[in-house]
């Protein structure tokens, strides 16, 4: 007989979908293909393969208690359900997936926002049925991380229920407790995912620092015009949306400036004077 399975559930839906499935009807741009890719994105069948045959893709050691980790992807035209066991290895990969998701997206100048809760479902297949994907699904157009005050719509993140927070810092471990902190952010007492830390590089001791700071830099400004790239078009309400990963970015941007002079202050032969503040 089948049942429900307490499970950690998340939601993500690509902003904007509907508006592209209408220019590529009317323009053939983007292409189907383009569009397809996009979905590609939310099944990420290579991850999905990886976590059947080998387990964890990241945290092995952490504690699970399947091989699999009980993760369950299910990709319905333009959003996802991801569930994964509760256990710390189950949290933080299903974390690694949706992070990987934003990130993808972002590299493609393309917006998305979801939600992740833990709670009853049955997930098999491409079928699920359970109350926390309700809650899922109906918190993602309620998403409140870094909203602003005139702020008419949700912003574009995918928020994590304080209860996950919690279940991180009181039942994982510290590796767990490292890569979360890495792959999210905090603000306000609200917790979602959030790629743009881990762009930055912070390696100021190597030879090659400014070279590889330089890469960063050139990456975020890539992601940038992608942004602005797709933003032609948009309306008000969109560029509100938009303009949260554009103000990241530029936040990333200004962090590169000061690696760049931290590394000149490491070169400099012992007694000079920086002069470059």
């Amino acid at each position: 007989m089948k049942k429900y399975t307490e499970k950690f559930v998340a939601f993500i839906d690509i902003l904007g979908f509907k508006n592209m499935v209408a220019s590529s009807s009317a323009t053939g741009k983007p292409s189907i293909e383009e569009l397809e890719n996009l979905q590609s994105i939310l099944r990420n069948e290579q991850d999905q393969r990886f976590y059947k045959t080998s387990g964890a893709e990241i945290a092995p050691c952490s504690k699970h208690i399947q091989k699999d980790l009980n993760f369950a992807v299910s990709q319905i035209s333009d959003c996802v359900i991801v569930s994964a066991e509760i256990s710390p290895a189950g949290i933080i990969n299903l974390i690694k997936f949706c992070w990987k998701i934003v990130l993808q997206f972002l590299e493609r100048g393309v917006l998305c926002r979801g939600y992740i809760t833990k709670g009853n479902i049955y997930h098999e297949g491409s079928q699920f049925i359970g109350q926390a994907y309700n809650e899922a699904y109906i918190n993602e157009s309620k998403v409140s991380f870094m909203k602003e005050e005139n702020e008419k719509n949700a912003p574009p993140f995918v928020e994590i229920n304080s209860t996950i927070c919690e279940y991180v810092e009181k039942e994982t471990d510290e590796v767990v407790r490292m890569m979360f902190h890495g792959f999210t952010r905090t603000e306000d007492g609200l917790t979602a995912i959030f790629p743009f830390q881990l762009i930055y590089s912070q390696d100021i001791m190597s030879d090659y620092a400014k070279e590889s700071n330089n890469n960063v830099r050139q990456r975020l400004l890539f992601y940038k015009d992608k942004i602005l790239e797709n933003a032609k078009n948009a309306d008000d309400s969109a560029m509100q949306k938009i303009n949260h990963y554009i103000r990241a970015l530029d936040k990333q941007l200004e962090l590169c400036e000061k690696l760049d002079r931290d590394i000149d202050v490491m070169n400099m032969p012992f007694g000079e004077i920086y002069n470059g503040q």
